[in-house]
């Protein structure tokens, strides 16, 4: 369960959607990357807290928005150093980002790859490293984020977002 961890509150959120709906549902916990695939393959099958993109939005039957959270990038809070006013400002420093999270394109990393991209399994890897200062930037959500790094036993006060991405 450790690598579920900053879904957390959507686990808790979608098991009181399943009560009221009474449907059968098996929650199966798994890497993104193999998630997208199962769900690609299986009938029936759903992904949920995902970003709803563009190139997604032809991809999957969308049946509502959960949620809204703000993207954005976060570092150390004693990086006064950090100064990210754009998105392509992250180049210039190291980050850490899952694999195939949505957050590759978004700060188009690939095919003009930033030397310092660290591609990691989870969202939890790329908090521990920035913790540690192996990266200096993690670009994720305003609610994933605290609550993955409380529950990483981090103090989110320890860490800042300096530079938020569609704020609703």
């Amino acid at each position: 369960m450790k690598r579920a961890i900053t879904a957390v509150f959507s686990i808790e959120l979608f098991k009181e959607i399943v009560k009221l709906t009474q449907l059968e549902v098996e929650y199966i916990p798994v890497p993104w990357v193999r998630a997208q695939a199962l769900v690609a393959e299986q009938a029936n099958s759903l992904l949920f807290t995902m970003a709803r993109t563009t190139e997604r939005e032809k991809l999957y039957t969308w049946v509502a928005t959960i949620y809204r959270v703000n993207e954005g990038v976060f570092a150390l809070k004693s990086r006064n150093d950090i100064s990210v006013k754009a998105l392509d400002d992250v180049h210039q420093y190291s980050i850490a980002l899952p694999r195939a999270d949505v957050s590759i394109k978004t700060l188009n990393i690939f095919p003009d790859h930033t030397q310092s991209v660290y591609i990691v399994e989870h969202q939890e890897q790329c908090i521990k490293m920035l913790n540690l200062g192996r990266v200096e930037l993690n670009y994720n959500n305003d609610v994933g984020f605290f609550i993955a790094a409380r529950m990483l036993g981090f103090t989110p006060d320890h860490f800042t977002q300096v530079f938020c991405y569609g704020t609703d």
